[in-house]
């Protein structure tokens, strides 16, 4: 799995028209929950706000980097990564153990991993419309 910048080829098989609106709507509510639920961390101490600020940050980044590299990925080959697949599933694994440990916690990594990465999402979608012809399809 290698990531290289450039022009992505032309989506023929393109989102419906709802999804870059969706995408945009949720990932920003779900960013949303996540700044609130940082802000609730403050009261639980210093320590618990520094870990979930933290955590938050590396998800989001983490959310970011699976949605725009597995996204490349399908465009340019027309399916999907497997060990991107196994990172996901550990990555999951991981918010498991961590929603055993911490609920609020697990929420907040939760809401910024799926948030940023429909951000991402987002980008995707614009970036793959932009690379085809006008008038190919919805969108």
């Amino acid at each position: 799995m290698t990531f290289t910048p450039g022009p992505l080829p032309r989506e023929k098989r393109m989102w419906p028209r709802w999804a870059f609106p969706f995408s945009i709507a949720l990932g920003t509510a779900l960013i949303g929950v996540a700044v609130g639920l940082i802000v609730a961390a403050a009261w639980r101490g210093t320590g618990m706000f520094l870990l979930t600020l933290a955590g938050t940050l590396l998800a989001g980044t983490i959310g970011w980097v699976y949605m725009t590299v597995g996204q490349r990925y399908r465009l340019r080959r027309g399916g999907f990564d497997g060990k991107m697949l196994i990172a996901e599933l550990l990555s999951a694994g991981a918010l498991f153990v961590i929603f055993r440990t911490d609920e609020q916690l697990a929420a907040t990594i939760g809401c910024a991993f799926i948030g940023v990465g429909m951000l991402a999402n987002a980008r995707m979608i614009r970036i793959a419309r932009a690379d085809r012809p006008a008038g190919s399809g919805p969108g």
